[in-house]
């Protein structure tokens, strides 16, 4: 890219950035600022490449820790979250359909990674260790692809996990309050075939179409 593509890529991040942390203090925004942007140029989400990116007037190492540093702070995401949820409200067509996956995370190697556990490595079908993630994203003919509404990673080994079910209506319960009102069909794979599940979307009052599992036997009513 030539200087000016690079200085109006650069507005685009920062006005995005801008956007997402409403609300935030300064120095939390220049953070998300300078990862945004670390991510674009160096095409990277190594920290060391993205701190490289940035060409402070500092030695690296310490433009490595003041990202490491604030990368450790949480408090923020969920105000973070809300605010990006806002940007893309206006995207939220008529009848949205929304597609809810389950993928898994696989650290067969990591030894000291908080709360591993062990999960179904999706790509091989064997047992590993790493973490669960929920995906929830809205397909909307206004964009070329869906629109991530809701993702979250978690680990049966977390002080604060109740169950998976508990962890799923999280994310069903964040993309009904996003909807405003708006009635959604969610899209499921066979993994969310349970009366609990089924149940839950209907009590919340949506629609859903589900893979079943070869276990379940479906009846269909015909006329006449």
């Amino acid at each position: 890219m030539n200087s000016t593509e690079i200085y109006q890529t650069k507005r685009n991040i920062f006005t995005y950035a801008d956007k997402l942390t409403k609300g935030l203090p300064k120095p939390r925004k220049k953070f998300y600022s300078d990862i945004l942007f670390g991510m674009s140029k160096s095409q990277s989400t190594l920290l060391s490449n993205i701190a490289r990116s940035l060409e402070e007037d500092i030695d690296l190492i310490y433009t490595i820790k003041r990202l490491s540093r604030n990368g450790f702070e949480s408090d923020d995401l969920n105000q973070v979250h809300q605010n990006y949820l806002h940007t893309v409200k206006t995207a939220i067509p008529d009848d949205p359909l929304i597609i809810v996956d389950e993928s898994d995370i696989i650290k067969p190697y990591a030894e000291k990674m908080e709360h591993l556990s062990l999960v179904r490595d999706g790509s091989k079908n064997v047992i590993e260790k790493g973490y669960t993630t929920i995906n929830f994203s809205m397909a909307t003919p206004k964009t070329k692809h869906p629109i991530p509404l809701y993702n979250h990673l978690y680990s049966s080994r977390e002080e604060l996990f109740q169950s998976q079910n508990f962890e799923i209506a999280k994310g069903f319960n964040t993309v009904h309050s996003f909807l405003g009102g708006k009635k959604a069909t969610f899209v499921m794979d066979r993994g969310y075939d349970s009366n609990a599940m089924f149940q839950y979307v209907h009590n919340i009052g949506h629609f859903f179409v589900t893979r079943l599992m070869d276990t379940r036997t479906c009846f269909t009513e015909i006329d006449g």
